[in-house]
């Protein structure tokens, strides 16, 4: 199997089996949590906790009330995402780093997507885990947001990775005018 095709299975498997966790996730939660008081359960006394909670915004709650412009930032987002897949830049290219490359990109586009779905069929995002950290309550969040989060960690480093290669191998003009000089 060529490199091309190895990423293209990393890219559309990671992006489809991680919108489908993501949604068969929220549905499996928010069924199990209906009959629960307060539509919460406990995990972990005090730390950990699946509470059914909507968001009708972005991160943190931000934007909230505002589904459609939302809606075509995420389509546009997820568009430039594919895009950035099929196009990667040349120091990912030349570098060996596409596979790390795509699977960040198809975290981003899961996460997208998944948020997506329940922005259009909801008109807000399913939320579950809720973490208390040290007492202090950190934002519900989905496997979704996971997803995202992660994507762009990996974006990060295959990028500087590709750069910080690219940067320490010569370039041809470079050994020319070595050569030359």
């Amino acid at each position: 199997m060529s490199d091309a095709a190895k990423r293209h299975l990393i890219f559309w498997s990671v992006a489809i089996l991680g919108a489908a966790a993501d949604l068969v996730s929220k549905d499996l939660v928010f069924g199990s949590l209906a009959a629960q008081p307060g539509h919460q359960l406990a995990v972990i006394a005090g730390f950990f906790t699946l509470r059914a909670d909507r968001n009708p915004g972005t991160f943190f709650g931000l934007l909230g009330g505002h589904n459609s412009p939302l809606i075509i930032f995420t389509v546009l987002m997820m568009a430039l995402v594919i895009i950035m897949f099929l196009a990667p830049p040349r120091e990912v290219a030349v570098t060996g780093l596409g596979k790390l490359y795509a699977a960040a990109l198809a975290l981003v586009l899961a996460g997208a997507a998944g948020n997506l779905w329940d922005r259009v069929q909801l008109g807000a995002v399913r939320d579950f885990l809720a973490f208390n950290l040290a007492g202090y309550p950190w934002p519900t969040f989905n496997l979704a947001d996971t997803w995202l989060t992660l994507g762009i960690g990996a974006y990060l480093v295959a990028t500087w990775r590709a750069a910080r290669k690219d940067a320490a191998e010569p370039s041809d003009s470079g050994e020319a005018a070595a050569r030359d000089g």
